[in-house]
Order: structure tokens, then C-alpha cells, then sequence
């Protein structure tokens, strides 16, 4: 039986209203782009060009308005020269012709820049490709058979996610090297072939070998300048109580193989603003997000992220940064597919506090992906004074707890007591349960239930002060 990922169906959905004659696929590399819009040629009869490819793009391109078909999949437009021009009047010509068409790119930022301003102004609709969510997951690997279905995910499913085990060929990935190498070809060679300005955030070539650290460094954490500096291969992942781990045992190391060594704590002639200029990179490039804090007075603005991180020029510049803005790596999977060998060290990926890290990445990343696309990747916590709340969507307040808190004060229950509010606190052995204050849910189910929106269907509760 042929599956789809969600946003499959999303462009399908797009493709039946008449006001859209574009449709933009945006997406990090190998996430399965090509795929959906493979699918669609073949479900719905349609011709797919994929110029990376292609031996005379330009005459490739202008051949789909001649076609006998009705929609037209265009993969890796960044390989087509002047492709911004011939895309400014792309939703007329289209149309004229009484044709849908559908188009992506490995270029992350030239799509962005497409969808906002050539094809911008409602000229299009965007959807965006995130990687695996864990609902997509158990649909891949068999333990549902349809989105929307209910089941009852353990633990090992959980983890067999971070691991991306029993999910078809092709849809198992690695962040290497040879990945970035890709990532950073097709950027350059769309910035070669587009004729009008591009606004785009871009790396030199001395930069490419430390993007995988800062990927590495983003497990949910805030990046501090602790990071860089006298640090051991793997304590951070790991626990203080690891002194450092086997080269082939190692997130880091992968990175740090690429590098070749570090000096002096730093990354071999990277300085300062250049790590800013990476961070800043990841983020307009969808590999990262921002975790907003927002309560009932205020809302963090991250209108400036990139503003701020551009004038960085020394070590102060950079902490203020980051002890402003908390990054974290866009999925939960960027970060596990770092691993060179994901079986060795699985047992410490899933246990302990690195487990619990994860899950709260893991719970954050459905969120930033189910609010669709949006130029700037986002999540929200609630804080207020001592009180911190992971996740603040909707009317949900979910508490990704890493520990045990069934000896400490709930913040779940202590927020937002003027209305009702679904209240959601999850923990690795908690059975489902709800004291008409708050839920009481188990890791994987939880996250089952964020994954297919089902808890924003529980019942809300109001907090009445004694």
C-alpha cells in the first residue's frame, strides 16, 4: 500500500482551489520533497522535471506550457538559469494555460525568498516539508494505517523513532558531511542562477566544516559560550561524569572529524562572528528554531534575531545573543541522525537526562511544525517569575518533564487561572489520568496525541483558588 507524508494530502488540498495555481514545496534536503511530488505525478497523471538533471533546462522549462498535462512538477528549480525571472509572472502564465503546478528546490532560502516575493501576496500557497513527525512515524513503520487512527505507542516506539527503525528505504537519512556538501552545492548554484537581488543568508566556504558542531551543541539547549571552550567530547550529551566517549561513540565527533582539530577550544579559524553568522545561517535556513516566552502580560520578539546576530564582534556580543534567544535543532531527528553509528550509544540516547532532553526537543518540534509553514520557526513556553511551562499552544499548557516530579510543585497548575486551559503533564511511567486539574500522561502517548492534535480535544479545567 503507498503512503504519503501529511503534507501530501496538504498539497492535494491546495491543488483543488482555484486560486492557487502555484503550489511551493519548502524543505530541508532529503526529507522527501521529490518523493511527494514523484506521487503526485503518477496519482494524478502529471509531468515531473527535475532540472538538477536536466541536459537544456531552460528549453525543458519552457516546453510545460506545450504539454498535454494538467499539473506539472518542477523539482530543483535553483538549477534552472534566471529561474527568478521566468517565476515573477509564473501564477499568470500557468494559469493561462489551464495548468497546476507545483514546484521545490533544495535551496531552502531561494524558495523563501520566492514565496515572499516573486510568488508572493497570495500568487501561491507554501507548504512546508519537516521531517518525520512522530504520527507520520508509526504510519510509516506500520504500527497505524491511517493518519487519525488510535493506538497505544510504548516506549520502544519511541525510541525506535529517535532511531528511524522499520521506515521504508530512502526515508532514513544521515547529517554528514556529504549531506551539508549538498546542502551548501545546491545554495550556491540557485544564488548563480538568479538575475534579481537575493536576500539570502549565505555561509563561505570556511564555514561549512563547523555547522555540524552547532548542530550538535542544539539539544534543546540555550547555545552558551560554555560550549566552545574546554569542554570533553560528549559530556554535554552524556552527563559531566563522561570524560569523553570513543571517537565512533561520539555526537561531536562526527564534527569534530570534519574539523580536524580543535585549537585552543575554538574551531580551527573560526572566530566569533563567524559562529554568530552559522547560528544566524541555521535559523533563516529552517535547521533551527527560536523558543519564545510568552505569558499573559508580554511576548518575546525575535524581530531582531538576525539583526543581532550579524553585528556580534566579540565574545560579549554573542553571550548577550544567546542568553537572550534559546535555539534548538528544527527536529528532534537532525539532531539523532548525527550519530555514525546510532545503535552503539542508543541505550544512552534513551536513558537518563538525555532522554528527557529529547523528548522536550521532541515535543516542541511537533509544535513548530504544526503551526505549518512560517518564515521563522517557532515555539512557545510560558514563564513567568519561577514558573515555567514547556509548551503554550493554543489552550494547551504541556510540561515536557525530563525528571521525576512527583515530589515537587506542578507549574502546570499554576498558570493562567482566570480561564480554562487544557493542562498536560507528562512523565515516563505516568498512567493517563485527570484530577480535574491536569492530565497525568505517559511520554509516548502524549506525544502521540501532540503529534495528531487529539489533546487539544480533552476536556479543559479551571483552577479555582482556595
Amino acid at each position: 500500500m503507498e503512503r504519503y507524508r501529511k503534507a501530501f494530502f496538504e498539497i492535494e488540498k491546495a491543488l483543488k482551489n482555484d486560486s492557487y495555481g502555484v503550489i511551493i514545496l519548502i524543505g530541508l534536503r532529503k526529507t522527501g520533497k521529490t518523493t511527494i511530488l514523484k506521487q503526485l505525478a503518477e496519482l494524478h497523471q502529471g509531468y515531473y522535471l527535475d532540472f538538477k538533471s536536466s541536459k537544456d533546462p531552460e528549453n525543458d522549462y519552457l516546453d510545460i506550457y506545450d504539454r498535454a498535462e494538467n499539473l506539472i512538477l518542477l523539482d530543483e528549480i535553483g538549477y534552472l538559469p534566471g529561474f527568478d525571472t521566468y517565476f515573477s509572472n509564473l501564477e499568470r502564465d500557468i494559469k493561462s494555460v489551464g495548468k497546476k503546478i507545483v514546484i521545490t528546490s533544495s535551496s531552502y532560502g531561494t524558495l523563501k525568498q520566492l514565496a515572499s516575493e516573486n510568488l508572493g501576496g497570495g500568487r501561491s500557497h507554501t507548504t512546508e516539508l519537516y521531517p518525520l513527525s512522530f504520527e507520520e512515524y508509526l504510519y510509516f513503520s506500520g504500527v497505524i494505517n491511517n493518519y487519525g487512527e488510535d493506538c497505544e505507542p510504548g516506549d520502544q516506539d519511541l525510541q525506535n523513532y529517535y532511531r528511524l527503525k522499520n521506515v521504508p528505504a530512502g526515508m532514513d537519512f544521515i547529517i554528514d558531511k556529504e549531506y551539508l556538501d549538498g546542502v551548501f552545492t545546491d545554495t550556491e548554484v540557485a544564488r548563480a542562477n538568479a538575475l534579481c537581488a537575493v536576500r539570502d543568508v549565505f555561509l563561505e566556504s570556511r564555514h561549512y566544516s563547523s555547522v555540524l558542531d552547532i548542530i550538535a551543541y542544539t539539544l534543546n539547549y540555550p547555545i552558551s559560550i560554555k560550549r566552545f571552550y574546554g569542554m570533553r567530547v560528549g559530556s554535554q550529551e552524556f552527563g559531566g561524569n563522561i570524560k569523553g566517549l570513543p571517537i565512533s561513540k561520539s555526537l561531536i565527533s562526527l564534527a569534530n572529524n570534519i574539523v580536524n582539530k580543535i585549537t585552543n577550544g575554538m574551531f580551527e579559524g573560526i572566530g566569533i562572528p563567524d559562529l554568530a553568522h552559522i547560528i544566524a545561517y541555521l535559523y533563516h535556513t529552517g535547521f533551527l528554531f527560536i523558543d519564545i516566552l510568552r505569558n499573559e502580560n508580554n511576548i518575546q520578539s525575535i524581530d531582531q534575531v538576525k539583526h543581532d546576530l550579524f553585528l556580534v564582534k566579540d565574545i560579549n556580543d554573542l553571550a548577550k545573543v544567546l542568553n537572550q534567544y534559546t535555539f534548538s535543532v528544527i527536529s528532534p531527528l537532525l539532531y539523532t541522525r548525527l550519530m555514525i553509528d546510532l545503535e552503539d550509544i542508543a541505550d544512552k540516547l534513551c536513558t537518563g537526562s538525555v532522554y528527557g532532553q529529547l523528548y522536550e526537543l521532541t515535543v516542541k518540534s511537533e509544535a513548530v511544525c504544526q503551526n505549518g509553514y512560517d518564515r521563522m520557526h517557532r515555539s512557545y513556553k510560558y514563564r513567568l517569575e519561577d514558573i515555567e511551562v514547556d509548551l503554550w499552544q493554543n489552550n494547551l499548557f504541556f510540561e515536557a518533564t525530563v525528571g521525576d516530579k512527583t515530589s515537587k510543585d506542578y507549574s502546570v497548575d499554576k498558570v493562567i487561572k482566570d480561564y480554562q486551559v487544557i493542562r498536560v503533564l507528562t512523565g515516563k511511567s505516568e498512567k493517563f489520568e485527570f484530577n480535574n486539574i491536569f492530565y497525568k500522561i505517559e511520554y509516548p502517548k502524549a506525544l502521540f496525541m501532540l503529534s495528531n492534535k487529539t489533546i487539544y480535544k480533552l476536556q479543559a479545567a479551571k483552577v479555582l483558588d482556595k
